[in-house]
């Protein structure tokens, strides 16, 4: 009698499961920083700033959270203004500009100082993050606006103060004691 041992088929091979690797969340704008050296967009996941020499750039940010702008050329004065609900920017033939904001959020994208002063802040709050009086246009001692991040800028003269060098800020109009605009870069050097 023969014997045969029994046989045993190779196992399949399983087929690889088909593995979806999910898609990154877009990158989300959470918020719009004003510093004296540059406008930047704060993601989810990074940082773009715009310094105030690309005119272009921040158009471009702009009209991507807020749409296309009415623009108005003013060629006596050499600049453009672009402007879009609460948002004001003036752009140089050179491709400077500068921003000012008189809303707390644009679109849905909150508006702050890298000091964390915005629209509607109060003076006390925009003086505890480091604002110092500026101009008191009816004399009542009171500032009309307040100077933030003032620093000197070399080889200017104020226009201020005689024989002291100029500076530059951001400028926070008032209301009362409630900030109404953001301006930056502002300066005492220019005579507008």
């Amino acid at each position: 009698m023969s014997s045969t041992a029994p046989t045993t088929a190779a196992p399949t091979p399983a087929a690889p499961t088909p593995t979806s690797t999910p898609e990154p969340a877009p990158a989300v704008l959470t918020r719009l920083v004003i510093s004296l050296d540059d406008v930047s967009a704060e993601y989810t996941d990074h940082v773009d700033s715009i310094d105030y020499g690309n005119a272009a750039g921040a158009i471009a940010l702009i009209e991507s959270i807020a749409g296309a702008p009415v623009v108005t050329e003013v060629p006596q004065k050499a600049f453009t203004r672009y402007e879009w609900d609460g948002v004001q920017m003036v752009t140089s033939e050179a491709g400077q500009f500068i921003i000012t904001i008189a809303t707390s959020s644009v679109g849905a994208v909150p508006v702050q100082t890298a000091e964390g002063v915005a629209v509607g802040s109060s003076r006390a709050d925009s003086v505890a993050a480091g604002a110092t009086d500026g101009y008191d246009g009816n004399g009542d001692g009171v500032a009309d606006s307040l100077h933030l991040g003032t620093r000197e800028v070399p080889g200017t003269e104020s226009l201020a103060l005689p024989d002291a060098v100029g500076v530059e800020y951001v400028e926070l109009r008032m209301d009362g004691d409630a900030v109404t605009h953001l301006v930056s870069p502002a300066d005492d050097f220019h005579d507008l």
